[in-house]
Formats: C-alpha cells, sequence, structure tokens
C-alpha cells in the first residue's frame, strides 16, 4: 500500500475556489471517497448529473486558476507530484468499473458547471465508458 501523500502544490491562502476534475464514470461507490484526497490535499467528492458522477475536488484558485498553473506546472518536480496525485485518485475510483479520466490541471468555476458538462456531453462520456467496458451500443454494461 502506498503511503499517503502530502498536497501535489503548496498550500496557500483560501481564496475563492476553483473545482478539480479527475475523472468521470457512472460505476463509483460512494464508500472510496471518505479517506480519498486529491492533488491539493482536498476532499474528492462527486458531482452528479445525467446519469454521470464526476470525481472532484475544491481547490484554491490563488494556486490553480488560469493565471497561476502555467506557472506551477513549469516546474518538473511539481507536474510529477500532480501527475501522480491526481493519477491515485483515479486508480483508486477505478476499482469499481471503467473511468474516464481528465487530463492533469482541468479546472472549472463551479459544480454547477461540471453538471452541465456532464449532461451537455452524455453522449460522447456513456460512449467512452461503454468502450472501455468492452459493450457496442445499449445501455451501459448490457448487451445490445
Amino acid at each position: 500500500m502506498r503511503r499517503c501523500l502530502g498536497p501535489a502544490f503548496p498550500v496557500v491562502p483560501a481564496g475563492n475556489e476553483v473545482v478539480w476534475i479527475y475523472a468521470v464514470t457512472t460505476d463509483l461507490d460512494p464508500e472510496k471517497l471518505p479517506n480519498l484526497t486529491g492533488v491539493a490535499g482536498e476532499q474528492v467528492r462527486m458531482v452528479t448529473a445525467a446519469g454521470l458522477t464526476a470525481v472532484v475536488g475544491s481547490v484554491s484558485d490563488t494556486a490553480f486558476g488560469d493565471k497561476s498553473l502555467s506557472r506551477l506546472l513549469a516546474d518538473l518536480a511539481t507536474i510529477e507530484e500532480a501527475g501522480l496525485a491526481h493519477h491515485q485518485v483515479i486508480a483508486r475510483v477505478a476499482g469499481d468499473g471503467p473511468v474516464l479520466p481528465l487530463r492533469l490541471a482541468t479546472v472549472y468555476p463551479d459544480d454547477e458547471t461540471i453538471a452541465a458538462l456532464l449532461a451537455d456531453r452524455r453522449t460522447e462520456f456513456m460512449v467512452g465508458l461503454r468502450s472501455l467496458r468492452g459493450t457496442g451500443s445499449g445501455p451501459l454494461g448490457e448487451e445490445p
């Protein structure tokens, strides 16, 4: 078992928050989330809409906003730590079924925006999840 890493990015004073999205899935046991922390040491949680679940965490916009991400990601050690923390969240939730991982440092302003994303891109996400499960058309996880 891997030891729990600290935050991948330096802890900064709280300001406004943005929401870091790790993955999208339909099969997630909520019991996997209580002790799961993300790239900033934040508690990971779910945003659910349109039959999909996004695995997310709220992080400071001071460290993760549009203006600061490029500076933070310019350091290879920081990228490595963030990548490892991001991957650990995805790997943990992938035990319940297929997940579509999102790119490192994908952030949105709030949960409502992520819920809208899930609804708007539902078909695309479901097709991707279905392909990972190895089924054709028809409901996710069932043969057509």
